[in-house]
């Protein structure tokens, strides 16, 4: 679950970042951790709950990889 925190905090920070807003970030971190709550909670499969975290921890690792290279194109210019 720390991990799928995590995916989720870095997935709402590319989307604050992509939008120039905090408020933005604050809203797409509520709404996704609200939504994987929701489905963590109401699955009565383990199978179905692992197979959506690992897909979320894909998308974060891409969200970072790209928010990486756009801070070092930031920092570079």
């Amino acid at each position: 679950m720390a991990i799928l925190a995590t995916s989720i905090s870095i997935i709402a920070a590319g989307i604050g970042f992509i939008k120039k807003s905090i408020p933005t970030t604050m809203i797409s971190a509520i709404i996704l951790s609200s939504l994987f709550c929701n489905i963590v909670a109401s699955s009565v499969s383990v199978t179905f709950v692992l197979v959506s975290v690992m897909i979320v921890v894909i998308i974060g690792a891409v969200v970072a990889v790209l928010l990486m290279n756009k801070i070092e194109h930031m920092e570079v210019e």
